[in-house]
């Protein structure tokens, strides 16, 4: 469950309203050209038809990384069946790596499938449900196999190998590469990365809600964020030229994405004494968020530095957008999750009188 706020013109309070996100951009390492980029929040998304889409990245040595990695993901699932959402592998011909969804609708890692069939799959347990966001992250280390939903590892297991298998097939979103049944991905997907080090659990909860910066890439081999407005390229942002092409997919695939993404967060995952986490601006203002009832197993705050006002929406009436920046939630548990969610606004440079707020 995710809800932005946009928090202008009102006292402390809890729940006032939420908005849809978007909007312009930076790169972690300078490029060019540079293509138009909408960087409001998540920006855009890329939506596949489950059918044929896919994004392929053209082979480069440093996709094939063989001693440790980190994939991470936005997913929506919308589809049903066996889905790939990052591979450089294919079934029964070519080992690799993958991060899927089962036919059961869960995620799963696999290593090596070729040569070691699924003695290096690691499932997870969380069954995904249409038109929710879903952050997904799978790590090896040499020795442990690990996968996250949400930040929270749900599986794990000793590997059987001390190397993933390298090729020469392009690196794929969506879909399987070089394979006639190519597992194709239904639904939405944002904000790819793909690491050569086994990120912590701490670090990939630190950052699953937030954009990374240039302080954050470390090891960091490719980072798409969707976020170009034409054409079908989709640029590396971590600055090494792994740009991919969007295979059978029109520009009008791009869409606004809901994925929960901002520039700074913060987190609690640590169920003593309930779940309940603040993030506070350098100007004094900042938002809290504490778990009232549900079964939680985490609770994300972010803070997004723009308007919480895309093109072409239309402001309620009776309210004012702050032009400097809005919040969001992604509560993560089962069942029906509720929170109460305060916004302290003194310090907001956008309030001068407090009583009047």
């Amino acid at each position: 469950m995710s809800k932005f706020y946009n928090l202008f013109n009102c006292r402390t309070f809890t729940l006032l309203s939420f908005f849809a996100m978007m909007l312009c951009s930076r790169h972690l390492k300078a490029q060019t050209p540079l293509p138009p980029i909408e960087d409001n929040g998540a920006g855009y998304a890329l939506n596949f038809d489950g059918t044929d889409d896919q994004v392929t990245v053209p082979h480069n040595a440093m996709l094939d990384l063989t001693t440790a990695i980190t994939i991470e993901a936005w997913i929506k699932p919308e589809k049903n069946g066996t889905q790939r959402i990052v591979s450089k592998s294919t079934l029964g011909s070519v080992d690799g790596y993958e991060l899927s969804i089962s036919s059961d609708g869960i995620a799963f890692v696999r290593f090596n499938q070729y040569t070691t069939g699924d003695a290096n799959r690691v499932n997870a347990t969380t069954a995904f449900q249409p038109g929710t966001w879903y952050h997904v992250a799978a790590t090896y280390n040499g020795t442990m196999i690990r996968l996250y939903v949400n930040g929270v590892e749900e599986g794990s297991k000793l590997s059987t190998i001390t190397t993933i298998g390298t090729n020469t097939s392009p690196l794929s979103f969506g879909a399987q590469p070089t394979a006639s049944d190519s597992y194709h991905f239904g639904g939405a997907m944002d904000e790819v990365r793909l690491w050569t080090i086994a990120r912590t659990e701490t670090r990939i909860k630190a950052n699953m809600t937030s954009k990374l910066t240039s302080s954050e890439t470390v090891g960091l081999v490719g980072y798409w964020r969707f976020d170009e407005t034409e054409g079908t390229n989709t640029l590396d942002e971590a600055g090494n030229g792994n740009d991919g092409s969007m295979v059978d997919m029109a520009a009008s695939a791009r869409i606004w994405s809901g994925a929960p993404l901002g520039n700074a967060s913060a987190n609690d995952y640590d169920a003593t004494g309930g779940y309940s986490t603040m993030l506070i601006h350098r100007d004094g203002d900042g938002v809290t968020a504490n778990s009232t009832s549900g079964t939680f197993t985490g609770l994300q705050i972010y803070r997004v530095d723009d308007v919480a006002e895309r093109a072409g929406a239309t402001v309620p009436a009776g309210y004012t957008i702050d032009p400097l920046r809005y919040f969001g939630v992604k509560a993560i548990g089962t069942g029906t999750l509720t929170y109460i969610f305060v916004f302290n606004y003194i310090g907001h440079p956008g309030i001068s009188n407090p009583n009047h707020a």
